[in-house]
């Protein structure tokens, strides 16, 4: 093995915030530029959510092995191949949609999603090779949080961008961050040198890409389709198939008995549930207030601001309580948050008031705020040698928990389109977002029987 020559700690810290940066601004601006999107590519409803949709499939299908990329030739080669590939993919997007181009930019997209698979797990990483294990909830608590102030800021001034110039300018913050990325990360930084398991990575690619495949045509195609049915049923196939395959394989890309390690599995379920607020104040929010409520890009980007200071205030502090006082009340905060948080929302968007989606969103803020701790005991629940894969099944939690949840609300929101059209009903998105106080509700509840496991968590690691 080669000769470490890693990070100083501020580098570290800065590589991280950068890494994380850029899929978080990614999806931010991808929420935002859907509409004007749709028009500016001549895309139908359905179709503009693939804008946003295929993002979601490249980084699902390739999470895995975007987090054995930083397990075995460690954290700072993975950010640089991330970065060089996002830089590329996203320019080349930002090209394609000035000249009109929307089934190649959407395919841009798509690539955008493979290299974010490989920077995220990446930048959780280089922390914990570079930072002791009792300083990492309030350092990750740091990066989380200016990640989140920037990646709020950054689209309101794209929303005055968008206006001016058109949606795909607002891409091109991303590619000087992922460029910069790949300047930062020089060196070399510690790799297990783990082969790939390629039937492994064969199985990992296409069992969690069907599945969000079909879960996000069935939002137009309906839950019955044939391609629905058949990408869910061979995408759980494959899944299975996949779990067998690694337990027998010397060298496996995910050790699949860490799923036996309840500080991990407690992590993931939190941070899937936790998909449904997030989703609700994020992607469906953004349309919401724009299409609904009839605010520009701008004022809808200063929406989000609510959570993402929020966020920033707290999240360090979050951090260091973690440090502090452990996994029991860490989780516990955040689940109870989010339960909190779903019946707010639920109320604000039944009153089709913005002031009245506020309370919401602050408390979705001071919840995602703890989540983050929950990332990090679940992470270090599992041996150093899989770290980088176990950041990836976390990331892939939350982007699948995104994927199941949009398909949802595409569902809800493409049936009452229909209704309109047939009932000459002139609110349909108004309508759709009074049907989700059910969702909204279920999610609450799932999120009070998630408190017992929590309540049995080791204070720490074990």
């Amino acid at each position: 093995m080669p000769a470490t020559t890693g990070p100083t700690e501020r580098r570290a810290l800065i590589l991280s915030v950068l890494g994380t940066l850029v899929w978080s601004l990614d999806v931010a601006i991808t929420q935002l530029i859907l509409p004007e999107a749709q028009d500016s590519l001549g895309l139908s409803f359905t179709e503009s959510q693939w804008v946003f949709a295929a993002g979601l499939v490249g980084f699902v299908a390739f999470g895995l092995i975007g987090g054995w990329v930083g397990d075995s030739r460690g954290p700072l080669r993975a950010l640089r191949i991330g970065g060089g590939l996002y830089a590329v993919s996203c320019g080349a997007g930002i090209l394609l949609a000035l000249a009109g181009q929307g089934g190649p930019f959407i395919l841009t997209r798509l690539i955008c999603g493979v290299a974010a698979a490989m920077l995220m797990p990446a930048a959780v990483s280089v922390m914990t090779h570079t930072y002791p294990r009792e300083q990492l909830g309030g350092v990750l608590g740091r990066t989380f949080g200016l990640t989140m102030v920037v990646t709020a800021l950054t689209p309101v001034a794209m929303g005055v961008v968008v206006g001016a110039f058109g949606f795909a300018w607002a891409y091109l913050p991303m590619v000087a961050v992922a460029a910069a990325v790949v300047v930062l990360a020089r060196g070399t930084s510690a790799g297990s040198g783990r082969r790939l398991d390629k039937p492994g990575a064969l199985l990992a690619v296409v069992g969690p890409g069907l599945l969000v495949v079909g879960l996000m045509q069935a939002g137009s195609s309906g839950w019955t389709s044939p391609v629905v049915l058949g990408s869910l049923v061979v995408g759980a196939v494959t899944i299975g198939a996949f779990a067998l395959v690694e337990l027998r394989r010397s060298e496996p890309l995910l050790d699949v008995r860490v799923f036996a390690i309840g500080s991990f599995v407690v992590a993931i379920l939190v941070i899937l549930l936790g998909a449904l607020p997030q989703t609700l104040s994020g992607a469906f929010l953004l349309r919401y207030v724009q299409e609904v409520l009839g605010v520009s890009p701008t004022v809808a980007a200063l929406t989000s601001l609510i959570t993402t200071m929020t966020i920033f205030a707290l999240s360090s502090s979050a951090g260091r309580f973690y440090d502090g006082r452990g996994a029991r009340p860490t989780f516990a905060i955040t689940v109870t948050g989010y339960l909190v948080a779903s019946l707010l929302l639920a109320a604000g968007f039944w009153l089709g008031s913005i002031w009245a989606l506020v309370p919401g969103l602050f408390v979705i803020g001071a919840s995602t705020a703890f989540q983050a701790s929950t990332r990090t005991h679940g992470q270090l629940a599992v041996g150093p040698e899989q770290r980088g894969s176990a950041a990836s099944v976390f990331a892939l939690s939350g982007q699948f928990g995104a994927a199941m949840f949009v398909a949802l609300l595409t569902t809800v929101q493409v049936q009452l389109v229909d209704r309109a059209l047939t009932d000459g009903l002139t609110d349909p998105l108004a309508i759709s977002a009074q049907e989700l106080v059910p969702m909204a509700i279920g999610s609450a509840i799932v999120m009070a029987l998630l408190l017992i496991p929590v309540t049995r968590l080791p204070r720490r690691p074990t």
